[in-house]
């Protein structure tokens, strides 16, 4: 027997499983189990005889599926950790320790998986990458199935009482019900998958595989009453679609053991649900871009969660002028969580076809990129097409939030024309406004969005979000943190929101002892790693650092923000000058022999300045937007 995981409790929901049962209690208890825990769910057959020769609790209850039976084993947890293992599959040690180790290290995360391997009468047929799926509520709901089967995660019972208790109530449909607990827990906190393999999974004879369509109903009505439920757009799943998927799925399960004439009913009836589904497609063609108003620029880096947060306002106020078209560069599939796009959105990673688009109607709006746009050769040949096209299409140029640095002056005059062109022009920095000559200033889009988070929570942390591209702070500037930190009774926190800064990680361990570190995953997506930056900031008191975005979300969430970094360029005093917060940037650049120690009378009155920065920032953001549509509404 190895490790003993008193940390941990396995419970196994069972129904007619005789053939399987022993196997699979005996799997819990190699993992080192301190408990397991036997759901019958009305078996009808040997399954509760057998599991009563066992030493596991056992517990018999009515035929009531088998979510009900999870939920019935978790009454009866008293560890930290639950795993709901399926009564034909199988833990693997490995895996499972692994999950457990991950779990101790990061309060943060509330599900962690191992991959899995997919088995067919004892012959394996494929082991599962990670990250097959999103690990987030919208990309758990876009995709329409679960990450995993529940048995590969291991799964803090904190987080499953805080998912059963949400506001929303169970659909408790009677398949893919993992899917919806998976969705719930989701919304409480974040998923982990690593590379080891924690669960073998038994490819034939579950319910799902022999009522494929009743299986991908249910997954269907979940994602329509979890969508309506949370307010994640989604496109509806046609029945004739519903059809293809689940014939596909049949016709995968045939091929592995069914005899000739079921495999020829198999690819019978995948024809015809995709005659149905072409056909269908045909009929009710989705929206084209002869219907788009609206055209938006919306790059940004894509290791970056700032560029991808700071967009998502420009996004949402595009979308109150209809359709949008956007062009996103390559953006990766994780940058574009952070967007929160819509189903029925046109995306362009060309800017070519994007182009062709805005030149295929007269008339509408054009909105520019936001963010950091560096004067370029390539930038100023796709603004030159741009307005170009937008003048020949009568549209509306509206440029808001932007700032433009570095270059060859040489490509300066483009970048002025677009702004003499633009029917609205506002940049986030006073030096942008003066560099092109025109347009006035405006907070970052960043401000606009709403905490989350109970922002009275106890602050308990000294967070830091630091560049990795520039020289490391000196250790007169790490001995003013420990003591500011030690001053105001606050952890020091390493928080990363540029997958770049995760090269921070050896320099802060030799530096803070006892910090802790909220690295950002290559896996993550934007829009979960936001959130997790978003909860540390909303329990800390002070962000420092010289990631703008760092201390703007910091600044939202409370957090009073500094960028008090000897390296700092004066990128924070130029974003933050025109907003009337001075501390954010009094000492940026500065000797940190200059720093004073902080105390709490000193942040008590810099949290009220920030509050009203807050309040001023939101308001100026307010009264832009509509007096945009005031402008623009009339010519629309």
């Amino acid at each position: 027997m190895k490790t003993v995981h008193e940390s941990l409790t396995v419970v196994i929901p069972a129904f007619n499983a005789e053939k399987t049962i022993l196997s699979s209690i005996m799997s819990a208890q190699r993992v080192g189990a301190s408990r397991v825990i036997v759901v019958d769910d009305g078996s009808t057959d040997n399954t509760r005889d057998l599991v009563a020769t066992t030493d596991v609790l056992l517990i018999s209850q009515n035929n009531m599926g088998a979510s009900n039976a999870r939920y019935k084993g978790l009454e009866l947890v008293e560890t930290e950790y639950v795993v709901f293992l399926d009564a034909d599959d199988y833990l693997v040690y490995d895996g499972v320790a692994r999950s457990i180790e991950i779990l101790n290290k990061n309060i943060h995360y509330c599900v962690v998986a191992g991959k899995v391997q997919q088995i067919y009468k004892e012959r394996v047929i494929r082991t599962t990458s990670t990250a097959v799926v999103p690990l987030t509520t919208v990309g758990l709901l876009r995709v329409g199935f679960s990450a995993w089967p529940p048995g590969a995660a291991v799964i803090r019972k904190k987080a499953i009482l805080e998912a059963a208790a949400l506001d929303i109530g169970f659909l408790n449909t009677r398949f893919a019900e993992d899917y919806e607990m998976f969705i719930r827990l989701s919304v409480i906190g974040r998923f982990f998958q690593h590379e080891r393999v924690s669960l073998v999974y038994q490819l034939q004879g579950g319910k799902s595989t022999t009522n494929t369509e009743l299986a991908i109903e249910s997954k269907e009505a979940i994602r329509r009453f979890y969508s309506q439920a949370l307010g994640v757009p989604l496109n509806e799943t046609s029945s004739a679609r519903i059809r293809l998927s689940s014939a596909m799925k049949q016709l995968r399960s045939v091929k592995l053991g069914g005899g000739v004439l079921s495999k020829m009913l198999a690819y019978k009836n995948v024809g015809t649900a995709l005659v149905a589904t072409m056909a269908n497609k045909l009929f009710h063609p989705k929206k084209t871009h002869e219907n788009v108003d609206v055209h938006l620029w919306l790059t940004g880096q894509d290791e970056n969660i700032g560029d991808s947060l700071l967009r998502r306002p420009l996004l949402d106020l595009a979308r109150s002028y209809g359709l949008v078209s956007i062009y996103t560069g390559k953006a990766s599939r994780n940058f574009l969580s952070g967007l929160c796009l819509h189903g029925h959105e046109l995306l362009n990673k060309s800017f070519i076809k994007w182009l062709l688009i805005v030149l295929s109607s007269r008339g509408g709006i054009v909105f520019v990129n936001a963010g950091e746009m560096k004067v370029s050769g390539k930038g100023s040949l796709k603004i030159l097409l741009l307005v170009s096209a937008s003048t020949l299409t009568r549209k509306k140029i509206v440029w808001l939030g932007a700032s433009c640095f570095g270059g060859r002056a040489s490509f300066l005059p483009v970048y002025r024309w677009l702004a003499t062109k633009s029917t609205a022009l506002y940049f986030r920095d006073q030096e942008t406004a003066e560099l092109l000559g025109n347009g006035r200033t405006m907070p970052d889009w960043a401000f606009s969005i709403d905490s989350p988070n109970n922002v009275d929570k106890n602050r308990r942390y000294l967070s830091l979000v630091i560049r990795s591209d520039r020289p490391r702070p000196s250790a007169e500037w790490v001995a003013w943190v420990k003591d500011s930190a030690l001053k105001l009774d606050l952890k020091i926190v390493l928080v990363v929101q540029v997958l770049r800064d995760n090269t921070l990680y050896e320099w802060f361990e030799e530096n803070f002892d006892d910090g802790v570190v909220v690295p950002f995953e290559g896996t993550t997506s934007h829009l979960a790693q936001e959130a997790l930056v978003r909860e540390v900031f909303s329990e800390s008191l002070i962000v420092i650092g010289d990631r703008l975005h760092g201390l703007i979300v910091g600044a939202t969430e409370g957090a009073v923000p500094l960028g008090w970094v000897e390296s700092s360029s004066g990128k924070i005093a130029r974003h933050f000058s025109h907003l009337n917060f001075e501390s954010t940037y009094q000492h940026e650049g500065d000797s940190a022999a200059n720093y004073p120690v902080l105390d709490s009378s000193s942040v008590d009155q810099m949290r009220l300045a920030l509050s009203e920065m807050i309040v001023s920032s939101k308001n100026e953001l307010s009264l832009l937007v509509s007096g945009l549509s005031k402008r623009l509404d009339a010519d629309v």
